[in-house]
């Protein structure tokens, strides 16, 4: 378990909504939050479930964002996710690597629990 992930809004809102976020801590050593990400969740308002996730648990990092990159600002991505794959992209020096970690923390979160709760109707974990 040495893995840093850095993750963006959507797996930060499922999971919290779904009572899950601890899969996050189970599943890493560290949790980056880019300040982009939180800007997003934080402006729906200090009653948003999400928001008040992540003021509850310390071990989520707050992390400032990195210069974005043009090959990735080219994707016309949102600040967020473009913040996302920035640190990372900076960490690993491709993003082409950074696109696979990223896909596979949260096929490792997704599988681990099903998501029914979140989206209404069960999930077969067998899908990838």
């Amino acid at each position: 378990m040495g893995e840093t992930f850095v993750v963006d809004a959507s797996p930060l809102i499922f999971l919290s909504r779904a009572d899950q976020l601890v899969l996050l801590r189970k599943l890493a050593s560290r949790v980056l939050v880019p300040v982009p990400v939180l800007r997003e969740i934080q402006r729906k308002g200090p009653d948003d479930p999400t928001v008040r996730a992540l003021a509850s648990n310390s071990w989520l990092e707050q992390v400032t964002a990195s210069v974005v990159p043009a090959e990735i600002t080219g994707w016309g991505l949102g600040e967020g996710e473009s913040a996302v794959l920035a640190h990372a992209y900076k960490q690993s020096g491709s993003a082409a690597e950074t696109r696979i970690s990223a896909r596979a923390a949260w096929n490792a979160v997704f599988h681990s629990r099903p998501l029914s709760v979140v989206v209404g109707t069960p999930v077969d974990q067998s899908v990838s």
